[in-house]
C-alpha cells in the first residue's frame, strides 16, 4: 500500500492536472514557479515533470497560442538541467513529454513550431532534436540559420552525440539548415566535442562546387576557428580567385587564412591588399596584423597608397582595442567600470 506521503503526492498531482487544463491556471502556475524560483524554495521538478508529461498526453491543449504557451512552459521548466539525474523513470518522462511537444512542429504557427523546438532542445534527448529538425527543416520560414544555431548551442544533452548524429545525417537537410548546424559546430567549445571527427568530410564539402554556396562560407568560417592544414591551399586560391561572382569566398577566405602559418599565405594576404574590393582588402590587412607581421614587414612589397592605408588602419584598430583590454583588466582589479 502506498505511504501517507505518496497519497498526498498522488493527490497533489492529480489537483494539478485537474487544474492546468485551464490555460488561466497554468499561467498561474507558470507564475508561482518563477517567484519560487526567485526565492530558491525546493521544487520536486521530477513530480513536475510527470504532471506535464500526463497533461500533454491526456488533456492536449487546442488552440494555437495555448501549445504555444504550454511549449514555453516545457522549455521554462528546463528538466533535464534542474532533476540533475538521469534514472530510467525521469528519462522515460522526459521522452514521453518530448514526442507530446514534437507534435506541435506541424502547426502552421510560426510561434508554436519555434517554442516546441525550444521545448525538445530543454528535454535533452539526441534523437528528438534531430527528428524536430527533420520536421521544421520542411517548413523553410521557421529554419531561420541564427534560430536554430542558438537553440542548438543550449541542448542539455550530450554535445557530442547531438553533433556526431546532426554531422552524419547532415546532407538530408536542406541547405539553411545545414549552415545552422555547420555555425552550431563551430560555435561549440573546442574542448566540448571531438571536433576532428569533421574535419576531412568538411573539407570534402568546401572542395564541392556543387554546393550550396552559404554551406562553403559557413565552412570556411569552420577552418578558420579550427585549423585543418590540408585547407589552406583551398583558402589560397579563393583570396586569389578573380571571379566576381566568387569575391563572398575571396573576402571570407582572406579572414579564415589569419590561422594558417607560412611565407605562401603572407604573400597571397598581401597581394590581396591591392584588391579592388575594400572588405578583401580589410579582411586581407586584419590577418597580417593579427598574424603579428608589422607594417614595414608588409608595406615593404611596394603597395599603393590604399594598401598601406589599409594597413596602418588595422594596425591602429589593434592597438587601441590593446589598450581597451589593459583598461577593462586593471579597471577590474581596482573594481571599476570602464566606459564606451
Amino acid at each position: 500500500m502506498p505511504s501517507g506521503d505518496q497519497e498526498v503526492q498522488q493527490h497533489l498531482k492529480q489537483q494539478l492536472l485537474n487544474k492546468l487544463k485551464k490555460i488561466a491556471y497554468l499561467t498561474a502556475f507558470h507564475e508561482t514557479l518563477l517567484e519560487l524560483e526567485a526565492e530558491k524554495v525546493h521544487v520536486d521538478w521530477m513530480m513536475l515533470g510527470e504532471v506535464m508529461s500526463e497533461l500533454a498526453y491526456q488533456h492536449p491543449y487546442r488552440q494555437v497560442e495555448k501549445k504555444a504557451y504550454f511549449a514555453h512552459v516545457i522549455y521554462f521548466l528546463d528538466l533535464n538541467q534542474r532533476m540533475k539525474s538521469d534514472t530510467p523513470q525521469a528519462h522515460a518522462m522526459r521522452a514521453r513529454l518530448s514526442q507530446c511537444v514534437m507534435a506541435y512542429a506541424w502547426e502552421d504557427s510560426i510561434y508554436i513550431r519555434e517554442n516546441a523546438l525550444k521545448a525538445i532542445i530543454s528535454l535533452g534527448i539526441e534523437e528528438d532534436v534531430l527528428k524536430v529538425l527533420s520536421i521544421l527543416d520542411q517548413q523553410e520560414d521557421v529554419c531561420r540559420e541564427k534560430v536554430v544555431q542558438d537553440h542548438l548551442l543550449n541542448f542539455t544533452g550530450s554535445h557530442q552525440v547531438l553533433a556526431d548524429s546532426l554531422y552524419q545525417n547532415l546532407g538530408k537537410f536542406m541547405p539553411t539548415t545545414q549552415v545552422a548546424i555547420v555555425n552550431y559546430l563551430r560555435l561549440l567549445p573546442k574542448g566540448c566535442i571531438q571536433h576532428e571527427h569533421y574535419w576531412k568530410g568538411f573539407y570534402e564539402l568546401l572542395s564541392d562546387e556543387k554546393k550550396d554556396k552559404e554551406i562553403r562560407l559557413a565552412l570556411i568560417r569552420y577552418f578558420k576557428k579550427y585549423i585543418y592544414s590540408p585547407v589552406r591551399t583551398t583558402l589560397m586560391q579563393y583570396v586569389q580567385c578573380v571571379d566576381e561572382d566568387k569575391w563572398e569566398f575571396a573576402v571570407v577566405a582572406a579572414m579564415s587564412l589569419e590561422g594558417y602559418e607560412g611565407e605562401e599565405e603572407k604573400d597571397v594576404l598581401v597581394q590581396a591588399l591591392t584588391s579592388s574590393n575594400w572588405y578583401l582588402r580589410l579582411n586581407a590587412a586584419e590577418s597580417l596584423v593579427n598574424k603579428g607581421y608589422s607594417y614595414q614587414e608588409i608595406a615593404g612589397n611596394r603597395l599603393d597608397d590604399y594598401a598601406t592605408d589599409m594597413i596602418a588602419y588595422r594596425i591602429q584598430i589593434k592597438a587601441m582595442q590593446k589598450r581597451k583590454a589593459i583598461q577593462e583588466i586593471k579597471a577590474m582589479q581596482e573594481g571599476k567600470v570602464v566606459e564606451g
